[in-house]
């Protein structure tokens, strides 16, 4: 439970807070969770978050990296899912 009131604590803090950052790990959580929700694609995430283009994808880029996500392309459409562990 306590992942889950993190996940809470985090998406109150995005939504009302514009001034305070947040923390790295913090980000990339908030990034997976909204990736469990089902929101892959990178617009779906970027309406989400209140995060630019440039830290979206640099966090992707990095999870990517660490084998939590991977990038599948369908046409010219780029979606993102959570490799299952």
């Amino acid at each position: 439970m306590a992942v889950y009131d993190k996940i809470k604590e985090l998406e109150t803090v995005n939504q009302l807070s514009l001034g305070e950052s947040l923390d790295k790990n913090e980000e990339e959580l908030l990034v997976l969770d909204y990736l469990r929700q089902g929101y892959g694609s990178p617009s779906e995430l970027l309406s989400r978050l209140k995060f630019g283009n440039k830290k979206l994808y640099a966090i992707l880029k990095k999870l990517e990296a660490k084998g939590k996500v991977r990038k599948l392309r369908k046409g010219k459409r780029v979606y993102y899912v959570l490799v299952e562990e």
